[in-house]
């Protein structure tokens, strides 16, 4: 199928240029939020213009608007908080001096010991299911097995408060390669043992994780992990960039069609469009793998505000994950009732769409933008160990905003950040407070 290209393929062109202007000139950050979320968000819609795959309907221009104005509010409440916030320049301090108080053997063992605990709740966990996903003949069985998506969620028997609360633990193993991977980046005075132990809490938290077999587990850590590189080591440079995101791309599409292969579950419609006119060349098959993971939410978010008034009346989407607490919806679920398995997630819009309509596509994003500029100003102001985390965490997630709901299926990032904070502040208990160290040419805190 050739591309079909259109007004709005210029259009979505148009505003990945104009978001990397808005970010300020002579800013020089490639992953300044404005940057990352319009190149990301724009970039994806590029994708979807050009039609490559049937499903993708022709959109009208309201929705077209209803896509961009979002991003736009989120880039109005950045520039808010951003021209709110007062431009204070981080102390200059001795670097010789705030390098050597550097606590590394605080740092390497609170990391040492967020391995343990990751690597003992997935083991609990997978002694449940009796095996490893990334090891199982059916990679998608296996790792839904938990809690799954959509409907697949609430029929899980492992879908308990028991379970929810040990999988927090698994979170660990992030903890334990961020923090192991400050050690490994940041320039202080460090010994081939200290450098041999952060590398190996690095690369077995991240063999851990990746043991779930998610494509998620594999881009969120690398992308967090250039993401502090780029905070505390070097500006990471644009060729730079392009090629890490051209191989995950590639791997990560490779990835979900020989996985889908392997399971012998995914949806009809996935099935198709494998055998599209694309080609059927194993070639073919995983870009069209790739293209429908990038675009097809977009899909699933133009279908369902055509389509809500179906379900009737509902108690909202927004936290989800406090349905036990309080009565909420699966948007999810709702998605894979009217549709098939393979499209379930109506981007991050999905959920404020369905609670306020176009006031919730206005105002969430808006605030999002808010919070989002408030870590990235502190940081910048203070240079705290705790706010490069957070901004790096903070900023992976801001890749996901085509694909995943943030306040219903995916709101465990909030005890990622407190956990964060509490580990920060554990690190720095039996140091002087407000240590700092020498970044980029400024001075970086230990605590919070």
């Amino acid at each position: 199928m050739l591309p079909h290209f259109s007004l709005w393929t210029i259009w979505s062109a148009g505003f990945i240029f104009l978001f990397w202007i808005w970010a300020g000139p002579g800013e020089r950050d490639l992953f300044h939020p404005l940057r990352l979320a319009g190149s990301i968000w724009f970039g994806c819609l590029f994708l979807a213009s050009l039609r490559l795959l049937p499903t993708i309907s022709s959109w009208d221009a309201s929705f077209w608007f209803e896509l961009t104005l979002p991003l736009v509010a989120f880039g109005v409440g950045f520039k808010l908080k951003e021209s709110f916030a007062r431009r204070r320049i981080a102390r200059p301090g001795s670097a010789a001096g705030a390098a050597a108080e550097f606590p590394i053997a605080a740092v390497l063992a609170v990391a040492a010991a967020c391995l343990l605990i990751g690597a003992v709740a997935l083991a609990f966990l997978y002694r449940q299911i009796g095996g490893i996903p990334i090891f199982a003949a059916n990679i998608d069985k296996a790792r839904m097995a938990f809690f799954g998506v959509g409907a697949d969620q609430a029929a899980s028997h492992y879908n308990t408060l028991g379970n929810k609360l040990l999988y927090l633990g698994v979170g660990f193993l992030c903890y334990a390669i961020y923090l192991a991977w400050l050690v490994v980046i940041l320039r202080i005075p460090k010994t081939r043992l200290h450098i041999a132990s952060a590398w190996a809490i690095v690369i077995l938290g991240t063999a851990a994780y990746w043991s779930q077999g998610g494509r998620f587990f594999v881009f969120i850590v690398c992308l967090v992990v250039l993401l502090l590189y780029n905070l505390l080591r070097e500006r990471v440079t644009l060729r730079q960039a392009a090629a890490f995101f051209a191989v995950m791309v590639v791997v990560l599409s490779a990835a979900a069609f020989f996985r889908g292969n392997a399971s012998h579950d995914i949806g009809d419609e996935t099935t198709a469009l494998l055998s599209s006119s694309l080609g059927t060349q194993r070639s073919a098959q995983i870009f069209t793998s790739g293209y429908w993971t990038m675009t097809s939410s977009f899909e699933v978010f133009y279908r369902l505000r055509n389509d809500l008034q179906l379900i009737g009346p509902h108690p909202g989407f927004l936290f989800y994950g406090l349905h036990s607490l309080f009565p909420r919806t699966n948007i999810q679920a709702v998605c894979e009732e009217l549709y098939s398995g393979a499209t379930i997630t109506p981007t991050f819009l999905g959920e404020f769409y369905g609670d306020g309509g176009m006031v919730g596509i206005m105002l969430g994003p808006l605030l999002l933008g808010f919070a989002t500029a408030w870590w990235y100003t502190s940081f910048r102001s203070g240079r705290t160990v705790f706010g490069a985390l957070a901004l790096a965490m903070w900023l992976s997630w801001l890749a996901f905003i085509p694909y995943v709901n943030f306040f219903s299926q995916y709101i465990t990032w909030v005890i990622d950040l407190l956990a964060l904070w509490a580990l920060t502040r554990l690190i720095a208990a039996g140091s002087p407070a407000r240590q700092r160290l020498p970044v980029q040419g400024l001075a970086v805190s230990v605590g919070p």
